[in-house]
């Protein structure tokens, strides 16, 4: 196993999903610090949250479910570090989606920790899912046992495991990472906060689920410095770590928060939209193990996160992906 670099400059990495949200942010922070950067998207993935990107990065178009094809790519790359990001979006709903979303997650997991065997990886940083815990009525901890309520869930999960198996027999130096609700620019339309932002100007309703589910909204930009720390800092092999704010609101408070920052109602519709697979009355992490072990802390409350995130979709006409 291969120190973990102090600095990025010039080393080889690769990122699987660069080209969605959480992954483009985290693409373009490894490129502000000088790596090498190999970005691998499916191929007709869309390349719009990479605008702007494509000179200083190298582009992959790679099947995770091809096995011979990501071995021959990370043997050529040879990356001393390797972010795993990649993963439908979502909530399957039927048995073909649901075998689906297994093999994108399982599978391609697989064959990702299988091609970094024989390089000497110095971090393998995978991106699992707060998903993944039982509901608790208490902030999560990384200890708390793992029995997801959705299909999603599950499939993190299931690819969590994975990685703790080969960080455990095979000496893959990985970090798994519990991201909790992830927002910011480049965001999909059809999410929450992007919806709510957009309906401030608009005037359009907001529909809500009934009840006054509880999330914790950490902002992209302090998931991907997690991200960069957890390749950095010493760290046991097959560590869990939160990223999450300690914090949850409801849905009408951070359209409350909205309203405060734009100066304009939003009318909203509760009741009027089935509730989601994820939707619970507490989600929300306890991120000391985090703060303990890589020494970071979210820079972003949500009241700043959401400003950041409306002056991005003012200066790009309402456009959160690009």
């Amino acid at each position: 196993m291969a120190r973990t670099p102090e600095s990025f400059a010039e080393s080889p990495v690769v990122v699987s999903g660069a080209g969605g949200f959480l992954g483009s942010h985290l693409t373009r922070k490894l490129v502000q610090e000088g790596a090498e950067v190999h970005a691998l998207v499916r191929s007709g993935g869309s390349l719009d949250r990479l605008q702007g990107l494509e000179p200083f990065i190298h582009l992959h178009y790679l099947d995770l479910l091809e096995g011979d094809r990501v071995a021959a790519l990370l043997g050529e790359v040879r990356p001393r570090v390797v972010f795993h990001l990649a993963m439908k979006g979502g909530h399957p709903g039927s048995a073909a989606e649901r075998l689906e979303f297994l093999k994108a997650s399982l599978f391609t997991t697989a064959h990702l920790l299988e091609a970094c065997l024989p390089l000497g990886l110095a971090r393998f940083v995978h991106l699992g899912s707060s998903l993944e815990y039982a509901r608790r009525f208490r902030p999560l901890r990384e200890s708390d046992r793992l029995r997801p309520a959705t299909g999603r869930g599950f499939m993190k999960a299931a690819a969590s495991l994975l990685v703790r198996l080969y960080a455990g027999c095979q000496q893959v130096p990985a970090v798994i990472l519990r991201p909790f609700s992830v927002y910011g620019p480049r965001e999909g339309q059809h999410r929450f906060i992007p919806t709510v932002l957009r309906a401030a100007s608009s005037g359009q309703p907001v529909e809500l689920s009934p009840g006054a589910p509880r999330r914790d909204f950490v902002f992209v930009a302090d998931v991907a410095d997690a991200c960069v720390l957890a390749a950095r800092r010493p760290v046991r092999p097959g560590t869990i770590l939160n990223v999450g704010t300690g914090v949850q609101h409801t849905n009408l408070e951070v359209i409350q928060e909205v309203e405060r920052l734009t100066g304009r109602s939003i009318v909203v519709r509760r009741g009027s939209r089935p509730p989601s697979p994820a939707d619970t009355e507490c989600w929300v992490s306890n991120p000391e193990k985090t703060r303990r072990v890589l020494g970071w802390q979210p820079r972003f409350d949500l009241r700043e996160g959401l400003t950041a995130t409306l002056a991005w979709l003012e200066g790009h006409g309402g456009d959160g992906r690009t």
